[in-house]
């Protein structure tokens, strides 16, 4: 999903992108991809939530 949002009238808008990672291992890549094709459309604050289905660490 993604959506600018505005909460009120005198409120400055911002941009909301949620995600849901791909569970494949080899298709991860993709969710990066569109994210970086999506940071061109806006110069709005954006705020990108969800499961990346990424691990940072490996413990």
């Amino acid at each position: 999903m993604d959506a600018y949002v505005k909460l009120g009238p005198d409120d400055a808008m911002w941009r909301l992108t949620c995600v849901y990672g791909e569970p494949r291992v080899e298709d991860r890549h993709n969710i990066w991809t569109m994210l970086n094709n999506m940071s061109t459309q806006s110069d709005l604050p954006w705020l990108v939530v969800g499961d990346f289905n990424e691990c940072m660490w490996d413990f």
